[in-house]
């Protein structure tokens, strides 16, 4: 074990994920900006190139936002547990950081890190955003996760609801930071109004319709887009002239998806675009008069953030992590309950019907998403670096609570 003191100038930050999306990226560049200006450095580790959940294009950092991919060449769900945690293990010594951030507790790379950090005597950071409220959950279970969560030293969360479970699993107050969850902001602001400059041509390209509503999933249960369908069918009984409903994203259940809509007579209403890659997300959140997430189960809802910083009103399950904290109720958008086609129907009949009003609500989006940024992130976990250090009594990354 390397046994020279860590300074501020030499110390490095490790954060893991699965794999690299493109909100990793975008983070991961927030979090360099900040742990670089306090002096330190920043070592991005993915266990994988891909997965069987996101369809995304491969993305392997950038000049300026280098990585390391453990396993370049084959998907998450290939890699057998002995060489991931063997692969894992032997990076981490090789880079030898003083904190590493490890994403939750369910995942293998998560285990495998958090015992690296025990080992060494290193600082390990939670990133989390697990609620109490996401599932059932049973007492034996949520005992053993009490044990393995109280062995990190801080926890970087999405918001309240997830900052309230990380307290109830043992981790302390002051030790909880929030801004884990975060997109590229500016990205979406700066193509969003891009397409809007140019709506006519983009609208063309898209093959999209003149009005609509936006939503985007993956299509599994919990998504809950049959009831969202439903919800919309009742709705559109009702506003005959509402806006259409475009469908981004892909999964297995595509195809009974698209047989309810034409049981529910929305052929020409619902529109089923596929899977869209991030280079042409901008388009479908630009046009859109609204965005609706009608998840049973939601973490957070990233796709939320997405449509806050395209500046659109949002209508948000109560259900998912982001509501509290991206939705004021009549000032940029309504949550609603998801459980019923009735309760959806209502939020779509809540949406002013005022151009004007709705354009105040987008920018009202973009100012509540503004507080969940790659910068955010980064400040944030540099704070949590901080106490996880000053926990076990080191100095390396300064004093919690701020930069130096």
């Amino acid at each position: 074990m390397n046994t020279t003191p860590h300074t501020i100038s030499s110390g490095t930050l490790a954060v893991v994920f699965s794999r690299f999306g493109p909100y990793h990226l975008a983070r991961l560049k927030g979090a360099r900006r900040e742990i670089e200006s306090a002096g330190g450095s920043l070592a991005a580790i993915a266990v994988a190139s891909s997965d069987g959940v996101y369809a995304w294009d491969r993305v392997e950092g950038e000049a300026n936002n280098p990585v390391h991919v453990i396993f370049g060449d084959r998907a998450y769900e290939e890699i057998p547990a002995a060489d991931l945690a063997d692969r894992l293990r032997a990076l981490l010594d090789e880079l030898d950081p003083i904190a590493v951030a490890l994403p939750g507790w369910a995942f293998l790379e998560a285990r495998v890190g958090l015992r690296w950090c025990q080992k060494k005597k290193r600082a390990a950071i939670l990133m989390s955003e697990s609620a109490k409220g996401d599932h059932f959950r049973l007492w034996p279970r949520e005992l053993a996760k009490q044990f393995l969560v109280r062995q990190f030293h801080a926890a970087l969360v999405g918001g309240r609801r997830h900052a309230e479970y990380a307290r109830l699993l043992g981790i302390p107050r002051a030790c909880i930071f929030w801004g884990y969850d975060a997109v590229d902001n500016d990205y979406f602001i700066r193509e969003s109004d891009r397409v809007r400059s140019c709506a006519a041509a983009e609208r063309a390209a898209g093959g999209l319709p003149k009005r609509y509503y936006l939503t985007s999933s993956r299509f599994v249960l919990k998504k809950n887009l049959a009831g969202l369908l439903r919800g919309y069918a009742l709705h559109t009984a009702r506003v005959p002239d509402s806006p259409d409903l475009v469908v981004c994203g892909d999964g297995p259940l595509r195809s009974s998806l698209i047989e309810l809509a034409r049981e529910l007579k929305l052929e020409s209403r619902v529109h089923f675009v596929g899977f869209i890659q991030y280079a042409d997300l901008p388009r479908y959140y630009a046009l859109a008069e609204a965005f609706i997430l009608a998840s049973t189960t939601e973490q957070w809802g990233l796709v939320v953030n997405e449509a806050a910083a395209a500046a659109l009103p949002l209508l948000v399950s109560n259900r998912c992590g982001s509501a509290p904290e991206l939705v004021n109720e009549g000032e940029n958008g309504f949550t609603f309950c998801p459980m019923t086609p009735q309760a959806i129907a209502e939020a779509f009949e809540k949406l002013p019907v005022d151009s004007a009003v709705l354009q105040r609500y987008g920018q009202r989006s973009r100012e509540l998403v503004a507080e969940h940024s790659p910068r955010i992130f980064g400040e944030k976990l540099l704070e949590a670096a901080r106490m996880g250090l000053a926990r076990l009594g080191r100095e390396d990354l300064g004093p919690p609570g701020g930069l130096m």
